[in-house]
């Protein structure tokens, strides 16, 4: 199954990624740049939409009001054009990639003690898809994690099952 994940730009940036789950890699990934109005970022998500050949699109189910019309976009793209639809938390994703949601802590330079779980999902991103020219950024990382987490949710197939890395957040 071919799923497109998306982070939807909420205010500046988002991110994509087309994961294949028969051969467990992602075929593509990359930015969703915000533009200068609505419109301009309605356009974005498009140019990422036209790219046909996904099964799926796994969305992030909607927290702030700033990305909820974009999603309720997406959506209506995808019902326009056929294509199923998903939405994910990221807890849910996370329990779905991970087994749990994260809980993951890290102490800042000055011993503030703060959530890793960014971190820790950027982290694994890098390790498993990545290489080491890639730039995945913490929106590719959660488009990644958004897709992954479809796969695991919607696919008969088990998923693999592959080792947690290490991460700087612990």
């Amino acid at each position: 199954m071919i799923i497109l994940g998306i982070d939807v730009p909420g205010g500046v940036i988002g991110g994509f990624a087309v994961y294949d789950s028969r051969h467990d890699r992602m075929r593509s990934w990359g930015n969703i740049h915000a533009g200068k109005s609505e419109q301009d970022d309605y356009r974005q998500l498009v140019k990422v939409l036209r790219r046909r050949g996904y099964d799926v699109i796994a969305i992030e189910h909607p927290f702030l009001y700033r990305i909820a019309q974009f999603i309720g976009g997406v959506k209506m793209w995808a019902t326009l054009h056929d294509v199923d639809w998903y939405m994910i938390t990221t807890s849910s994703a996370q329990k779905t990639v991970f087994g749990h949601a994260l809980r993951e802590r890290r102490q800042t330079t000055t011993g503030r003690e703060v959530s890793g779980n960014k971190e820790f999902v950027l982290d694994w991103a890098r390790e498993q898809y990545g290489d080491k020219d890639s730039q995945i950024d913490q929106h590719v990382a959660d488009a990644m994690l958004y897709a992954v987490g479809v796969a695991g949710r919607v696919s008969e197939k088990t998923m693999s099952t592959k080792k947690r890395p290490t991460s700087k957040a612990r």
